[in-house]
């Protein structure tokens, strides 16, 4: 059991983890969002450009939001890190529905693994995994 001084040394340091975990959660919700209104420009906006694999990310959203009308949803399953870093995984849930009249429609769903760097005052995707989630449906 935790003496009390320990505990109050403690609780200083929640409201903080607390503001990074809500931070996180806002930018992932806000990336749900922009894939939902079909902005490929805001879901790619907190995607650090020198990331592994954005060209692809990049090539596989534009290419996705051209064919496709999305609903996007995301939980985050785990949240770890400090105010500088974290690492999160998110179950990440895509409804894909074909602009085209005879087109396709898909429902997709994984567990992706996202790394966050704190870049002054916002945070910034430094890594996705898998970045072909994002990809269309092959025909």
């Amino acid at each position: 059991m935790l003496s009390r001084r320990r505990l109050l040394w403690m609780l200083p340091g929640f409201p903080a983890v607390a503001q990074e975990t809500t931070e996180v959660r806002d930018l992932f919700a806000r990336l749900a969002a922009a894939l939902s209104t079909a902005s490929a420009a805001d879901f790619l906006q907190p995607f650090d450009r020198r990331m592994p694999d954005y060209p692809r990310l990049e090539r596989n959203v534009f290419a996705l939001l051209n064919q496709f009308e999305v609903a996007s949803s995301v939980e985050m399953l785990e949240d770890q890190g400090d105010a500088r870093q974290r690492s999160v995984e998110a179950d990440w849930m895509l409804e894909l529905r074909s602009l085209a009249a005879a087109g396709p429609s898909e429902r997709r769903r994984a567990t992706l693994k996202v790394r966050l760097a704190r870049r002054g005052k916002a945070w910034q995707i430094t890594a996705l995994a898998p970045v072909d989630f994002f990809a269309p449906p092959v025909p």
